[in-house]
């Protein structure tokens, strides 16, 4: 990250702010479906890795496979409070 772009984030959000290059993001779980793919086996990313409702809907997108729990998490909870992740 740039200076600049790093004075103009804390100026416009203050810190701490999480900033998150969505770009990065898509080309992330792109390749690591493709790479699930290409080997025939599922990808089945946790929810609890990044929490996120909206990224959890991108790696549903892609191709991720969705796994039952037998009991649900607080982070399952927060994605049906937010709306499903389908």
């Amino acid at each position: 990250m740039t200076t600049t772009l790093a004075a103009k984030i804390a100026n416009d959000y203050g810190t701490p702010a999480l900033v998150i290059d969505m770009d990065r993001v898509e080309r992330n779980i792109a390749r690591i479906q493709k790479v699930c793919d290409d080997a025939g086996v599922a990808n089945r990313p946790h929810i609890k890795t990044h929490k996120s409702p909206v990224i959890a809907k991108m790696q549903i997108a892609a191709g991720w496979q969705r796994r039952h729990r037998r009991k649900p998490s607080g982070c399952a909870r927060c994605c049906v409070r937010r709306g499903p992740c389908r």
